[in-house]
């Protein structure tokens, strides 16, 4: 979801409304990758909330129902890509391994569709892949799907209408602006019109009916500050306002209608983003540098 062992995972199919907070696991570097933090949106205040105890960073995560489920990434431990499977109870704080992935990966992407979660892409034996498992959330069990049509790492993706939406990453030679949509009932890829910017390491969130790519890398260290939007209907791109503090390996959410974005790297800067009159504000800081990790929206009482 890792220019160098990035993983960004965005998975936000619809904002939800009131009360949600936001619950902000994994990184690129060990010492922060452990911390899961909440931030209220409302009150505009973080939380440090539980350590986890595992030896994974940049590994790819979903919530589901009221667990973070969190898959492979790099072993701190083994020193090597990482099969391990993992989720943790928000309610319990309880870690438990599940059935461990068919393949070692890391910088992929994660999503859930029902109670199936779906992980895609990154590295297997240092080859960028286009690979995608299944993972069954009831039967506690793998099996490989149709693999995309571009192999990425560091690309974004998210859940609109039942279905996956890939944007963007990088495939070992070039960045990419490629994207592709995954039919979850006919195991199937088909692929969209391109995004104008190639971009890698960024941000995907849908707010009602559109989805937003923000920021992120076009090159080794190269950082685009631009901002597309793009309407699932008609399959077209256009540009909004850009974002005031551009980077890469940073995260986004859907709250109350807005788009709210989280550091990144060199970042701790938080902003806020209202579709309604195409403008940005900054109205925070994280409290800890982190980058390429997963934020996520919940209404749980954390």
């Amino acid at each position: 979801m890792s220019g160098n062992n990035s993983t960004l995972t965005v998975i936000n199919s619809k904002c939800r409304n009131v009360n949600e907070q936001v619950v902000i696991v994994g990184g690129y570097d060990y010492s922060i990758s452990s911390l899961i933090e909440v931030y209220n949106p409302k009150t505009n205040l973080w939380t440090e909330f539980f350590t986890i105890t595992t030896n994974n960073s940049v590994f790819s995560a979903v919530l589901y129902k009221n667990s973070v489920f969190m898959f492979g990434g790099w072993d701190e431990k083994d020193q090597d890509n990482s099969d391990k499977v993992y989720s943790f109870d928000l309610l319990t704080k309880m870690t438990k391994e599940l059935a461990p992935m068919i393949q070692k990966r890391k910088d992929a992407t994660a999503a859930v569709v029902g109670n199936r979660i779906f992980v895609m892409g990154g590295y297997i034996d240092r080859k960028t892949t286009n690979t995608v498992e299944e993972y069954d959330c009831v039967k506690n069990c793998w099996k490989k799907v149709h693999p995309m049509n571009d192999k990425r790492f560091n690309h974004a993706c998210l859940v609109y209408k039942e279905d996956i939406f890939v944007f963007g990453g990088d495939d070992d030679d070039d960045v990419l602006n490629s994207v592709e949509v995954y039919n979850t009932r006919t195991n199937q890829w088909t692929i969209l019109s391109p995004m104008k910017s190639r971009r890698s390491s960024f941000a995907a969130v849908v707010v009602d009916d559109s989805i937003y790519c923000i920021s992120g890398a076009n090159g080794f260290m190269s950082t685009i500050d631009n901002v597309e939007r793009y309407d699932p209907g008609s399959d077209t791109w256009t540009e909004v306002s850009a974002l005031p503090d551009k980077g890469f390996g940073h995260s986004a959410i859907c709250h109350n209608g807005k788009i709210i974005c989280f550091g990144g790297v060199w970042s701790k800067t938080v902003q806020e983003y209202d579709p309604a009159n195409d403008q940005w504000r900054i109205i925070g800081e994280m409290p800890n540098f982190r980058k390429y990790y997963n934020a996520f929206v919940t209404d749980l009482m954390l």
